[in-house]
């Protein structure tokens, strides 16, 4: 077996705006992201973009991260895997990001139809699940995509298999994100069960945390865009942050992560997007 050094970014939020409501810019998040990864002379292997890219579904967002990605010298010939979350638009993501990345991505449907993909780097394999419901905020998988995930499971891959989508299968200690997360995580556990599936990970709440599906681990990522905190159990309270996450795999185990990032403050300076 070999070593994977895998880099997660999720929850760009990237708007045309260029300013979300909160007063977040979350332009500049994934600037700091990717200048922290450059400067830190990290080569990743594999960069894993765990949804909600465009914050309002613009082509040109997703076209802005395409271009970001191809410029930055220290992921050449990175590997890119990207799922949709609840404000991404599939087509718009498919025809702007995903035909732009080198050597395509395995993406599975057409237009609208959701977005699954399975990619390989040396042994190891990842499965992308779309897990969005079109027009609204809260995760399900669909048939067709379980019976996806079960036929490419039936194949096993030397180094196993990391499985990402954006809504994670277990809860939030943030009430109302608890309540937006994967609905019928049992039917994604039964799916995995007796696989070589070694890691789930996620998006969506915009703070790191970490739990278990099963026998298989659960990682939640941070936000590029802004963090959400986690002490605040009755509502989703937005705060100035970012991170991401370095994920290494090894023969003997797998290690995350979780890395801050210094981002300008701006809640003192919120307003209409």
């Amino acid at each position: 077996m070999g070593s994977h050094l895998l880099v997660q970014l999720s929850d760009l939020h990237l708007t045309s705006a260029k300013r979300l409501r909160s007063g977040a810019e979350p332009a500049t998040g994934l600037a700091v992201a990717l200048a922290a990864i450059e400067g830190h002379a990290l080569r990743p292997d594999v960069v894993l973009v765990s949804g909600d890219i465009a914050d309002r579904g613009e082509a040109s967002c997703y076209r802005e991260l395409a271009d970001l990605l191809a410029s930055s010298p220290a992921l050449a010939g990175a590997l890119v895997v990207a799922t949709p979350g609840n404000h991404d638009r599939r087509s718009a993501m498919r025809e702007h990001l995903l035909a732009r990345l080198p050597g395509g991505t395995g993406a599975t449907g057409t237009g609208d139809e959701p977005l699954n993909s399975v990619a390989l780097h040396g042994g190891l394999r990842i499965i992308a699940l779309d897990s969005t419901i079109p027009g609204e905020d809260a995760g399900a998988l669909a048939p067709a995509t379980l019976r996806f995930l079960r036929d490419e499971l039936t194949r096993p891959a030397r180094e196993g298999t990391i499985l990402m989508l954006h809504h994670p299968p277990i809860d939030s200690p943030i009430e109302p994100m608890a309540r937006l997360g994967l609905r019928e995580p049992e039917a994604l556990a039964d799916a995995i069960g007796a696989s070589d599936v070694r890691l789930i990970t996620c998006g969506h709440a915009h703070h790191h945390c970490q739990g278990m599906l099963g026998s298989v681990p659960v990682l939640v990522a941070p936000a590029t865009a802004y963090l959400a905190d986690p002490l605040s159990a009755r509502e989703f309270r937005p705060v100035s942050g970012a991170g991401l996450t370095r994920i290494d795999v090894r023969e003997q185990g797998i290690v995350a992560s979780m890395v801050p990032l210094q981002v300008p403050a701006w809640l003192d300076r919120a307003g209409p997007a």
